[in-house]
């Protein structure tokens, strides 16, 4: 018999959400939340990527090699704006969405 995953109550998701200070983890988190998508493809976003007219993400090279779309949340945006406020003065849309360069903006 198959397991199913443990899914946590969404209050201590909220929880662990709220408790993020850096805007780079938290913007993660909740994309990786609000999507249902792995770790390595949010890692892999570039700025184009994010689409909030459509309130969609395009998540390329996906499971299988393929290309596809996901929700973009409400809360996610926010902590999406907060962070590209934050951390981005200059950019182009092919720009990594979360870079790994500087030591304070990492995710070790």
């Amino acid at each position: 018999m198959q397991k199913l995953p443990v899914i946590p109550p969404k209050q201590d998701v909220l929880a662990i959400l709220d408790a993020a200070a850096n805007l780079k983890h938290k913007a993660i988190l909740v994309l990786i939340y609000g999507s249902g998508r792995r770790v390595s493809e949010v890692a892999r976003l570039r700025i184009r990527d994010i689409c909030s007219k459509t309130m969609r993400v395009r998540i390329e090279n996906a499971k299988h090699g393929t290309n596809s779309y996901t929700i973009l949340s409400d809360t996610a945006l926010k902590a999406l704006r907060d962070y590209f406020r934050a951390y981005f003065s200059s950019y182009k849309p092919e720009d990594w969405l979360f870079p790994v360069g500087d030591r304070e903006n990492t995710l070790t």
